[in-house]
């Protein structure tokens, strides 16, 4: 909400390179601004959970794991 925007805001990205073309690195990205905003936030405890789905490979494995297990690296 507006109040997330606010604390987001007033807080320094993370320097940490996320992957923004992908749905895991930006989930991650986010996970590390929350947690630098804990204080603007006025959080004492904080949990995140962040997915990432692709791996049910039945076929076509040995070309799609390399290219997930890039994207989580």
């Amino acid at each position: 909400g507006e109040f997330v925007d606010l604390a987001l805001q007033d807080t320094a990205p993370p320097a940490t390179d996320f992957d923004e073309d992908t749905e895991i690195g930006r989930s991650l990205r986010m996970t590390a601004h929350m947690i630098a905003a804990h204080a603007a936030l006025g959080a004492k405890r904080q949990v995140f959970f962040v997915q990432m789905g692709g791996f049910d490979t039945h076929d076509r494995q040995r070309q799609l794991q390399p290219q997930l297990l890039g994207w989580l690296d």
